[in-house]
């Protein structure tokens, strides 16, 4: 379908840190929406979501750092779905 998923640890690289979830949703290469999971063991661990129509103007800053991952993972991992 197009769609992509990147899971970050910013932190020590592991499942039980801060870890973030970004998603282009309709294939467009631009991050959909920004998922940021707290550390520890809780049952809802999600701290923060954004989601680029509402969220892009305070947040520009990592919606642009998460573009540019998506990219560079597209570019790897899918050359040939590179246009």
């Amino acid at each position: 379908d197009g769609s992509y998923d990147v899971k970050v640890y910013p932190s020590s690289g592991h499942r039980y840190g801060k870890s973030e979830l970004d998603q282009d949703l309709n294939g467009d290469s631009l991050v959909d929406r920004i998922r940021v999971n707290r550390s520890g063991f809780y049952a809802n661990k999600l701290d923060k979501l954004l989601v680029r129509e509402t969220d892009y103007k305070e947040n520009q800053e990592l919606f642009i750092k998460a573009d540019q991952r998506l990219n560079q993972l597209i570019q790897r991992y899918s050359p040939e779905l590179i246009q």
